[in-house]
């Protein structure tokens, strides 16, 4: 009995996150599809791969034996492909991006790739919650639209600088706020573990020290609703005001904040073949977004 390429896939994705729900997301596919495909690759093989337990679900034997095996036929299989592809003269190039991207620059860099590489693959992966890298840290990514500092040996492009802002109920709306006025307030912390960009946008280094408390969220959609229910407050880059504007919120500019970085990244020990198109696409796109006004139109420098 052989197993599908995609069921294998399916596997890896739940094993990796540890639930239906996060890895359908990633998957792009229905947690209900998931579940069930899952379920019969457990009833073709005739062998149990998961058991739920607090923290989610957990890989029995017969998972933890076969998880190797699926990430290496997975990875010998698209290897085989990418070879293919490079033969016809084409490619994949994986780029990752965490939430905001590159703002509005983020399809102009990707357009003017295309354009320079009209037969190369680009695949986007939107990054899970935890992974600031936005799959640089995994492997998952060969180049990666991110917001630093981030922990880890990566290389940078800087595309542009951008303002901090505390994110508030609406009530609490203001043309400024100082970090003292927010010292009793818990604030939403990034559950992975990257601590340099967790302590950057828990703002740290205003406050001289960690908040006293903190809340964990699973996804930038819950980090906003919890704001808007005075659960917690949240720091994030001023792009989000304009992303992702809701009635009930306030992006408030925050005194004495050193400005978040918009970059390019990727792992020079794994640079990819297309690395230098990429740049070219990414340096384009910020001259011309300097020379259009963009730069004053959203505050970057």
């Amino acid at each position: 009995m052989l197993l599908e390429t995609r069921e294998l896939r399916y596997f890896v994705a739940v094993a990796d996150a540890g639930r239906f729900t996060y890895a359908a997301a990633q998957l792009h596919i229905a947690q209900q599809s998931l579940s069930a495909a899952i379920a019969q690759m457990e009833r073709r093989l005739g062998v149990e791969l998961f058991e739920r337990d607090r923290q989610g679900l957990k890989l029995t034997a017969g998972g933890e034996a076969l998880l190797p095996s699926a990430r290496e036929i997975l990875e010998r299989t698209e290897a085989a492909a990418e070879d293919a592809r490079r033969a016809a003269g084409g490619g994949t190039l994986r780029v990752g991006y965490a939430v905001l991207a590159a703002s509005e620059l983020t399809t102009p860099i990707l357009a003017r790739l295309q354009s320079a590489e009209p037969r190369l693959e680009i695949r986007l992966r939107l990054a899970d919650y935890d992974d600031p890298s936005a799959g640089l840290a995994k492997g998952a990514t060969d180049v990666a639209l991110v917001r630093r500092p981030l922990a880890g040996a990566f290389a940078f492009e800087d595309l542009f600088h951008e303002p901090r802002v505390a994110v508030l109920p609406r009530a609490r709306a203001a043309r400024r706020v100082g970090i003292a006025e927010l010292a009793e307030d818990a604030v939403i912390a990034d559950p992975g573990p990257d601590a340099v960009w967790r302590a950057f946008y828990t703002a740290d280094d205003v406050r001289g020290g960690p908040p006293k408390r903190t809340v964990t969220v699973a996804s930038f959609d819950e980090e906003l609703a919890t704001v808007a229910l005075g659960r917690a407050i949240a720091f994030t880059s001023a792009a989000a005001a304009r992303l992702y504007p809701r009635p009930e919120l306030a992006y408030v500019p925050l005194a004495g904040a050193a400005p978040c970085t918009v970059a390019l990244a990727w792992d020079p020990a794994r640079a990819p073949r297309r690395l230098e198109s990429v740049l070219a696409a990414a340096r384009g796109a910020r001259d011309r977004a300097r020379a259009d006004g963009s730069f004053e139109r959203y505050g970057w420098s």
